[in-house]
């Protein structure tokens, strides 16, 4: 016998547990100005404001906003010391409420740009859930596949988490070793063959500094600041022109001048990232090619090389590297509603489409 379809209370609770979130509450627009402070000034958002100003600036600015750590204690509905994401809800076209996470304090912008990410997966969430009950139902209605919503949230971030062990080891972690047993070399040598021993100080030195840029560059592609100040398609000009710079192909980006929601535009990056990531370090591709387009409602990019290509079967049954790279992508556009086709054979490159739907778009201005 079928199990019920969660309600929207079921669901924000799977969305609690499941993004680690230590409580989560959708208020709807009714909710946002009924709360006895909301005739008070919208506040400064980053200087503890109550629940109904916050849900206020959330709705007012149509942004996600963050409420830092609480000062005075921990919060009354999860008991711990948390900060508060606000995100706004919009169901086609219209502004509906604004969704209040709880998140555990975390040290560290990159700690809070995590969590910022983690609210817009639950903002999704929401928003298509309030979408298939209808604006005008009731949003308590059951949802189909919620489960299936959140299940998908879970996976994709916990391919990201080993995407990342992946590259921390391959990409910092190994310099940091050699660089340690140049160091080791070097103190045995010091004293009786320093002639020897001096130019490994150098070359520690030298694998050290790859270390950093390596943590750097790999900090940057979780979210690079530029994505939401610049928006994507900009964004991955200027990924597209380092990978030229760096690989010597000669890459083709077309895209028309847009800027999509915040969490496309997040979920789109990540994709192409990976993709452009498999092309520097697998393809060996004389040739890319980025091509993004947005006709009714939708988006489709595809990433294409002429490089080596691999056995998509093969790379299915592995469980590491490469196959969790393609994993995160596909996973990522199912989360957006949307799907991520890989075309590839041995010999005969790669290309990968994605899909994913986009009610509105707003142009962005010329540079």
């Amino acid at each position: 016998m079928a199990q019920p379809c969660p309600t929207v209370e079921e669901l924000l609770s799977l969305i609690a547990e499941g993004l680690g979130a230590a409580s989560a509450r959708f208020l709807d627009i009714q909710q946002v100005f009924s709360f006895p402070d909301t005739a008070a000034p919208l506040a400064d958002v980053h200087r503890q404001p109550s629940d109904g100003v916050f849900a206020q600036a959330v709705v007012h600015q149509f942004q996600t906003l963050v409420r830092p750590c609480t000062p005075d204690g921990p919060c009354q509905v999860s008991g711990q010391h948390t900060c508060c994401i606000g995100a706004p809800i919009q169901v086609q076209g219209r502004m509906v409420g604004a969704l209040l996470l709880e998140f555990p304090c975390v040290a560290g912008e990159e700690g809070a740009e995590s969590q910022i990410n983690l609210a817009e997966v639950a903002r999704t969430l929401v928003e298509a859930h309030l979408t298939q009950a209808g604006l005008n139902g009731d949003p308590q209605r059951p949802v189909p596949n919620a489960e299936n919503f959140a299940r998908l949230a879970v996976e994709a971030q916990e391919a990201e988490r080993e995407w990342i062990s992946i590259e921390l080891h391959d990409r910092v972690t190994q310099n940091l070793v050699a660089a340690f047993q140049l160091l080791q070399t070097y103190d045995k040598l010091a004293v009786s063959r320093p002639e020897e021993a001096r130019p490994l100080v150098g070359r520690a030195a030298a694998m050290v500094r790859e270390a950093i840029r390596e943590a750097r560059e790999l900090s940057n592609s979780i979210t690079p600041a530029p994505l939401h100040e610049l928006g994507l398609v900009a964004t991955l000009r200027q990924e597209m022109k380092r990978l030229e710079e760096e690989t010597g192909a000669s890459i083709q980006f077309n895209a028309p001048r847009l800027r999509f929601p915040r969490e496309i535009e997040i979920g789109l990056y990540r994709i192409a990232h990976e993709a452009l990531i498999n092309v520097k370090k697998h393809a060996r591709s004389a040739r890319v090619q980025v091509d993004l387009t947005y006709e009714n409602g939708r988006i489709m990019m595809g990433v294409r090389d002429w490089g080596v290509g691999f056995d998509s079967a093969l790379a299915k049954r592995s469980t590491v590297g490469h196959s969790t790279g393609l994993y995160s992508m596909q996973k990522r556009a199912e989360i957006l509603k949307g799907t991520c086709t890989i075309n590839t054979r041995p010999g005969q490159g790669t290309e990968v489409v994605v899909v994913v739907p986009c009610p509105s778009a707003l142009e962005q201005p010329k540079e």
